[in-house]
């Protein structure tokens, strides 16, 4: 969680501790087998599973820069090996 939480605070994004109040599948990772689980959304999470959810295409893009980021602190990856 720590590397996790790292990647998303070195491109801005505010981690936050809590708990899901959508219903998901941490219920059954984290709550009945005790696996730590990570839950990620890269919009409002009160909005989620609702007749009228949407993502901005910013927020698309956004979570796209959290993923990447994400696997790169925890694989060791620099992206400049790419370029």
């Amino acid at each position: 969680a720590q590397k996790t939480f790292k990647a998303l605070e070195k491109i801005g994004l505010k981690v936050e501790v809590d708990y899901s109040k959508p219903g998901n599948d941490g219920s059954m990772t984290c709550g009945l087998h005790g696996i730590p689980t990570i839950m990620y959304c890269p919009a409002d999470g009160d909005f989620c599973h609702q007749e009228k959810e949407s993502v901005s295409v910013k927020e698309i893009e956004d979570a796209l820069d959290a993923y990447i980021s994400i696997l790169t602190e925890i694989y060791g990856i620099d992206l400049k090996e790419f370029e």
